[in-house]
């Protein structure tokens, strides 16, 4: 068997991960926008802390998708 191209899956897996922070980045109000910008950068505030106030704005969040944000953007 030759070698499969797993290209589209990469993509679209990615895709999800990647852009769920940054979906909910683009929603913000400036204020708020930045609050969130400080709290990902600042490990001190766990993922869970960060995915809660998410949920807490109205934006749907997993701790995952902070942890796969952070570990993309690092």
């Amino acid at each position: 068997m030759g070698t499969i191209d797993m290209s589209e899956f990469d993509e679209a897996n990615n895709h999800v991960q990647q852009l769920k922070v940054d979906r909910i980045l683009d929603e913000l109000d400036a204020d708020r926008r930045d609050q969130l910008e400080v709290a990902l950068q600042d490990i001190q505030y766990s993922a869970g802390a960060i995915a809660r106030v998410l949920c807490g704005w109205g934006h749907e969040c997993s701790a995952d998708a902070v942890l796969s944000w952070r570990r993309k953007r690092r």
